[in-house]
């Protein structure tokens, strides 16, 4: 069991680092054929939700680490922290206020867990068009997550920002480049990758527009 749970923290960091993860996947499935069938279950489950949120496959990502907290108590807050932020990620309101509600049920404290029920909450109203509302606890998150001295979790904030608010708000433009140092420090490309496939929807908006743009003026020529 002590094995797994190490071969799980490795995988996670392999994972969101973009790095190959298959002999990792391989020995934890041995070891997980020798636990009870939950037990199983859940690690598999964690295993595919690290897996999902690093590729970008959002809504399986989302399932598999709901699963996870639903089958293994005492991984529910990471559980459901994953959960939650892969279902913003993937733009699904209603999955991310479940997450949220899950993960706030578990009645934890410390300023870690308020920034992110700030986080997430921040991300949900910008999903229900409440952008001023977003806009102003991302702010404060924000300056949470650097009190605290915790990069990562401020860097994984933008990368919700850009998700959920898109790439256009100022404030996203403006918080990108230091989540791209941090997450460049940190060797996170699969997770620099998702913040980069955000910021890149202007790009091809911009040239989607521009396209659609040359087609009126050759239609009306």
């Amino acid at each position: 069991m002590a094995r797994g749970a190490a071969l799980s923290a490795m995988h996670q960091i392999r994972a969101y680092r973009g790095l190959d993860t298959g002999p990792l996947v391989a020995e934890l499935e041995s070891l997980a054929a020798t636990f009870d069938p939950d037990t199983d279950e859940a690690f598999m489950a964690l295993i595919r939700a690290y897996d999902s949120l690093a590729s970008g496959d959002l809504r399986a990502g989302s399932i598999a680490a709901t699963r996870y907290a639903e089958v293994w108590p005492q991984g529910v807050v990471e559980g459901y922290r994953v959960a939650t932020r892969a279902a913003l990620w993937a733009r699904d309101v209603q999955m991310a206020r479940d997450g949220l509600a899950a993960f706030e049920r578990q009645r934890q404290h410390g300023g870690a867990v308020h920034m992110t029920n700030l986080t997430f909450g921040a991300g949900i109203a910008a999903l229900e068009g409440r952008t001023s509302e977003a806009l102003s606890m991302y702010r404060d998150a924000l300056r949470g997550w650097q009190e605290l001295e915790l990069p990562w979790d401020e860097a994984l904030a933008v990368v919700d920002m850009a998700m959920t608010l898109g790439p256009d708000e100022p404030a996203v433009v403006a918080a990108a480049p230091a989540a791209r140092t941090i997450l460049e420090r940190l060797g996170a490309k699969a997770i620099l990758d998702r913040l980069e496939d955000a910021m890149s929807q202007r790009a091809r908006a911009g040239g989607r527009a521009s396209a659609a743009a040359r087609a009126r003026e050759r239609a009306s020529a």
